[in-house]
């Protein structure tokens, strides 16, 4: 779970948010599906067997991080895991999907993250006290 964190607040717009919580509960539930089922509904019940809220309330704590990444997140990261350019926002699916896989990838080759950041983005996010 710590690696998806750390994924989860380098694409963040305000880590503070309860919904990137969320967020990091489905991209572990998805990790327990195989690789080409991901059926939105299963995860945001397995998320609310974890967390006591309502699938609804899931789907829609998914829909803010979504948009919350789009507004204020790290696009250029958003992208890299994409690997597109994005011309408008993403679904919860959509980035639930593309973070669950890029997730996989990172854990097959042995990485704690999605990708390594440059020292001056380190430096930055200590700054900021994440």
């Amino acid at each position: 779970m710590k690696d998806i964190r750390e994924t989860v607040r380098q694409l963040a717009g305000r880590w503070s948010n309860k919904c990137y919580a969320v967020l990091c509960l489905a991209v572990e539930s998805a990790l327990e599906l195989p690789h080409d089922d991901l059926q939105l509904k299963e995860v945001l019940l397995a998320v609310s067997k974890q967390n006591g809220n309502t699938p609804e309330a899931n789907s829609r704590a998914l829909a803010r991080s979504a948009q919350d990444i789009w507004e204020r997140g790290d696009h250029a990261f958003l992208e890299e895991i994409f690997a597109r350019r994005l011309e408008n926002a993403p679904s919860s699916k959509e980035l639930l999907s593309r973070t669950t896989s890029a997730q996989r990838s990172a854990t097959a080759a042995g990485n704690q993250t999605i990708t390594a950041r440059s020292a001056s983005w380190r430096r930055r996010t200590m700054r900021c006290g994440w």
